[in-house]
């Protein structure tokens, strides 16, 4: 299709973005959600070139502190996302994510999940992001999902001293990582 970029943020009644949504949206290369958003679901932007026309050819999601739930495959191989920021609610509710949210995003580099509310990643949440160099760990991070970050071969080490609820990483968590 031929939709360069979608500002959503002035939409004051879209609580979610269904699944399939914008999916394969080959030249959606810019997005911006609304402050009230809080369902982005299976599939919705599964390959679409986020950031691809920005300045430096990358570019940055911002996902709104209401959103409670990414759906499966949600992001999947948007190839040009360069980075991705939890933003930070006041509420004690969680966030919740489906399998492979993030997997196959080649040129994402940074995930800030600093964001108290994400407590599980996923199952394949970030798998096969080859250039993710730097996560920043959120505190109440509780587990790390079967192989959520594997073969991420960019990211040279896990920090996860400050995750003092961490109780589980899953098999193949960090499998053919540089950690």
């Amino acid at each position: 299709t031929s939709l360069p970029s979608a500002d959503l943020s002035l939409c004051t009644s879209l609580k979610e973005i269904n699944k399939y949504a914008f999916k394969n949206c080959t030249v959606l290369s810019s997005l911006k959600f609304p402050e009230w958003l809080q369902t982005i679901d299976y599939q919705a932007f599964l390959s679409c070139p986020l950031g691809k026309d920005s300045a430096a050819g990358l570019g940055e999601l911002v996902i709104p502190a209401s959103v409670t739930s990414v759906g499966e495959e949600a992001f999947y191989d948007c190839d040009y996302l360069a980075k991705v920021t939890f933003i930070d609610a006041s509420t004690e509710s969680s966030i919740s994510f489906g399998d492979r949210a993030f997997m196959n995003c080649d040129r994402l580099s940074t995930a800030v999940l600093a964001d108290h509310r994400v407590k599980n990643i996923g199952t394949k949440m970030f798998n096969s992001c080859c250039s993710l160099s730097s996560v920043t760990w959120p505190s109440g991070l509780q587990s790390i999902g079967f192989a959520a970050f594997e073969g991420d071969t960019s990211l040279p080490s896990a920090d996860l001293s400050l995750c003092t609820s961490l109780k589980e990483i899953k098999e193949y968590a960090f499998k053919n990582c540089t950690v």
